[in-house]
């Protein structure tokens, strides 16, 4: 029926998955897989660039890229405007990756989605670059920079974009070491016009402080849905500011979930 079959193009470093290939739709492509390897020139032929015209998702996902790797990416991206998601986890881009996605992401026919940077050694420089980036995008709806050893200083850089962007509805920052200094500045994007349905804390040394912070951010944000903050050591003063926040503010978002981490109480 509708799901996805795989095909080959005659190289074993790319393969295709093409969406309705047996309802009579073989030229519509889902997603494309690159092979392992990293040197393997996307789109080599007039015939592959035509066949994959729809191309709409690239997964990458734990294949050894490193920052060099990024630039042919970009390339093969700016080229086929249609494709929606990136999903490059687990790999090795660092700051010259960064680089590389600051530039694609600040281009205007750019259409992607979602972007997906887990496990890629970012760092700080590599947040910033890409955050510069992120403030002159307008298509990016979800990011996730987990586990990047972000410490408190991405934080400015990550608050300033998210309060820029006009697209962006989910960021996923999880197994980070933003701390409190870090969930300070994000509150403070909160409260002053960010657009985010969806922000993800867990895992990132986050005390009394920053639950202080966000709880007061709940108050007077009335778009934010869903904050988690499980796995930080809040203890009890500090889920019961967000509790009470949550509940001070279920007027203005309805269904607005709060992730606590296990009470001590």
């Amino acid at each position: 029926g509708s799901s996805a079959r795989p095909y080959s193009t005659g190289s074993p470093a790319v393969h295709l998955f093409m969406a309705g290939a047996l309802s009579g739709t073989p030229g519509k492509v889902a997603k494309i897989l690159l092979g392992s390897s990293e040197r393997h020139r996307l789109a080599t032929s007039d015939y592959l660039a035509s066949l994959l015209e729809n191309t709409v998702e690239i997964n990458r996902v734990g294949k050894g890229l490193q920052p060099e790797d990024m630039a042919e990416i970009a390339a093969y991206v700016l080229s086929h405007p249609r494709i929606e998601r990136m999903f490059l986890s687990g790999n090795n881009l660092g700051v010259g990756g960064a680089r590389q996605l600051a530039d694609l992401l600040s281009r205007s026919t750019l259409k992607l989605q979602r972007l997906d940077l887990r496990h890629n050694n970012l760092g700080n420089q590599g947040c910033a670059l890409l955050m510069e980036g992120l403030a002159a995008n307008e298509s990016l709806a979800r990011l996730d920079l987990s586990a990047n050893g972000l410490s408190p200083a991405a934080a400015g850089p990550l608050a300033e974009a998210v309060r820029a962007s006009r697209s962006l509805v989910r960021l996923d920052l999880r197994h980070n070491e933003l701390g409190d200094a870090g969930a300070t500045e994000l509150a403070e994007a909160l409260r002053k016009g960010a657009r985010l349905l969806h922000l993800d804390l867990s895992a990132n040394a986050i005390g009394v402080r920053g639950a202080e912070a966000l709880a007061g951010a709940l108050r007077s944000n009335g778009v934010l849905e869903v904050l988690d903050v499980r796995g930080n050591a809040l203890g009890a003063a500090g889920i019961g500011m967000l509790e009470k926040a949550r509940d001070a503010s279920a007027g203005a978002v309805a269904a607005r979930q709060i992730l606590l981490p296990v009470s001590s109480r």
